[in-house]
């Protein structure tokens, strides 16, 4: 990834909890490395994991007491009303993708079968038919992840923290 964008100098990664250490410890480690940890910080949802989700663990602002904590969450939506065109292209792109794979998701779909079946199935088939069409340019960001998630499997993504 960083070899696509010369805005990105450093990657973090982290297996999704539970693990052996809580994400959110993870976050204010990297935080406290990159010397953000008594800065402000901004953030668009709870600084830290949401417990609907089922989630537990410490959050941002105990585990960083030196930081000073800010809901942008107004700022991240006004930013994100906006788009430039290369913004407009790949939603358009992607759009076009996820099309495909909801379709076939659709297609799929029958009596008996376990969402995890039919997922999966519609994941590779869109996957191999965007390869194919996009050409070996095409490299992805994330190959961990499937690109389409049945009914009933749960998606959880935490939001960015945002820090000025």
């Amino acid at each position: 990834m960083m070899s696509q964008t010369k805005l990105v100098s450093r990657v973090y990664t982290y297996r999704d909890y539970p693990g052996e250490v809580h994400p959110i410890r993870l976050f204010a480690d990297w935080l406290r490395e990159l010397h953000l940890d008594s800065l402000v910080i901004g953030y668009d949802s709870s600084p830290g994991y949401v417990s609907y989700w089922g989630y537990r663990g410490p959050s941002l602002t105990k585990l960083l007491p030196n930081a000073k904590f800010v809901n942008i969450s107004d700022d991240v939506y006004s930013m994100r009303l906006i788009k430039s065109d290369v913004e407009i292209e790949l939603l358009r792109e992607s759009a076009k993708w996820a099309n495909l794979a909801h379709s076939l998701l659709q297609d799929y779909t029958a009596p008996g079968m376990y969402d995890y079946e039919v997922s999966l199935r519609a994941s590779l088939d869109a996957s191999l038919m965007m390869k194919k069409a996009l050409g070996p340019g095409y490299r992805p960001l994330r190959s961990e992840y499937l690109p389409t998630r049945a009914l009933g499997v749960r998606l959880v993504s935490m939001a960015l923290i945002h820090i000025q």
